[in-house]
């Protein structure tokens, strides 16, 4: 005989939830109740919002990695008092030290209280965990390092490299979004002032 153990699949209410590489989670282990959501960016993550949209008995574990920024400081205590008072587990992916949009915007704040809140932090890099540390203490669990790994499928990579005929005089910057503490605009002025590439194109990506 064999003891058969069907894995309970875990729900997840993620902030944000519209990103790509939380899609490649959405699978039988781990489904999203918000998905295609950016609650934070929309203003939509108060108490009463989350207990009439998204009941707390609908997920498990609440994700937040970015954008709670774009509320106050006062309204993400208020969000994650709302967590803890329904006993939902708080995990904090600490993609990076500061605001992704404004440079040392709430100086510190937002990121302190998800430190504080938080039931555990993973993040990408031995650097984030040790700056976090550093910063804020030891946390009541050990902070994980997880990096974030392949957008893609290797093998898809292979095959498309197959498919695709590449132009070896094309450049490809991949810029993602306009952000202030992102440098983009020195390293487009350095492409277009290169003597040597002057028989070269500039493809820029962006979001």
């Amino acid at each position: 005989t064999y003891l058969r153990i069907r894995m309970k699949k875990i729900r997840v209410l993620s902030l944000p939830s519209r990103h790509p590489y939380t899609s490649k989670f959405d699978r039988n282990a781990i489904s999203f109740v918000n998905p295609n959501t950016d609650l934070f960016s929309w203003k939509q993550c108060s108490p009463n919002f989350l207990e009439k949209n998204f009941p707390s008995d609908t997920y498990d574990v609440v994700h937040i990695h970015f954008s709670f920024d774009k509320i106050s400081v006062d309204e993400l205590e208020e969000t994650l008092k709302y967590f803890k008072e329904k006993r939902k587990p708080i995990l904090w992916t600490l993609h990076s030290k500061e605001s992704q949009r404004i440079r040392n915007y709430g100086e510190g704040r937002y990121q302190r209280l998800l430190f504080q809140y938080a039931d555990k932090i993973i993040c990408p890099t031995q650097g984030a965990k040790q700056w976090c540390e550093e910063t804020f203490g030891k946390h009541t669990r050990e902070i994980t390092v997880i990096p974030i790994g392949f957008m893609s499928d290797p093998r898809d990579v292979v095959r498309l490299e197959k498919e695709v005929k590449k132009d070896s005089r094309l450049f490809t910057m991949l810029v993602g979004e306009f952000r202030q503490n992102k440098e983009f605009l020195q390293s487009i002025v350095n492409f277009l002032q290169c003597s040597e590439l002057k028989e070269f194109n500039l493809q820029l990506i962006y979001k």
